[in-house]
């Protein structure tokens, strides 16, 4: 069996606290994804960019948490591998480790440069949630929603390179109009990380029906927030 986790925020937290990937209290270690040999996980790794970093520094702080995900992968890589590309991650199942994707949580970290979107690309980024709650120079998020803000002519430049990248849009958090500009403008399948629906729960950052009937169509991938 093969599970896939597309977000989660152990990375950031270890940093806080000193603890490592390996053995944690957090919601996920290496130890307890790999209890069952039966079972194996591609699990993203999301560096958030909090609003704390302000625009001047999202990007110093993605690269320092990009770096984490390294230095991990480095001392626990009889437990992980990093994977760019599909085959990769067949690898790591043949191989019984832990499929790890990088991505980042808040296009921010793009500081407005398409130069930075691909130099991140090289570093093994291959999935990038569009936004947090807050409005960056791509769009707004779902706490500006009040707003009516979708993507900008930036932002929709960005899905057309992640696009011809091969990179993941995650729309998890984007405003509700950022989402349907990118159903618009995307040519390849999205998803969203972490996104339950709306008419079940009733909270901002969850999707409505149309939302949800919009990615089948798309053919795209919903993960629910646990």
């Amino acid at each position: 069996m093969i599970l896939v986790d597309a977000h989660c925020d152990t990375i950031t937290k270890i940093m806080d606290d000193g603890t490592g990937l390996l053995n944690n209290k957090c919601h996920l270690d290496l130890q307890r994804l790999k209890t069952d040999n039966n079972i194996h996980w591609v699990q993203f790794f999301a560096a958030f960019i909090n609003p704390q970093y302000g625009q001047a520094y999202a990007l110093k702080r993605a690269l320092e948490i990009i770096d984490k995900i390294y230095e991990e992968a480095n001392l626990n890589k009889h437990m992980m591998m990093i994977c760019r590309n599909y085959n990769d991650i067949k690898r790591a199942i043949k191989n019984n480790l832990v499929a790890a994707i990088i991505s980042i949580e808040g296009g921010e970290a793009l500081q407005g440069d398409l130069s930075v979107l691909r130099c991140l690309y090289r570093l093994g980024v291959r999935s990038i949630c569009l936004t947090w709650n807050n409005r960056n120079e791509i769009a707004d998020g779902v706490s500006d929603d009040i707003t009516g803000g979708g993507l900008t002519n930036f932002g929709r430049k960005v899905v057309k390179e992640m696009n011809s990248l091969g990179m993941l849009i995650d729309v998890s958090h984007i405003s509700e109009k950022g989402f349907w500009d990118i159903i618009e403008t995307t040519q390849s399948p999205i998803i969203a990380s972490h996104s339950n629906a709306k008419k079940i729960c009733n909270h901002q950052r969850n999707l409505t029906d149309e939302q949800i009937l919009a990615m089948k169509n798309n053919g795209g991938v919903i993960r629910i927030n646990l």
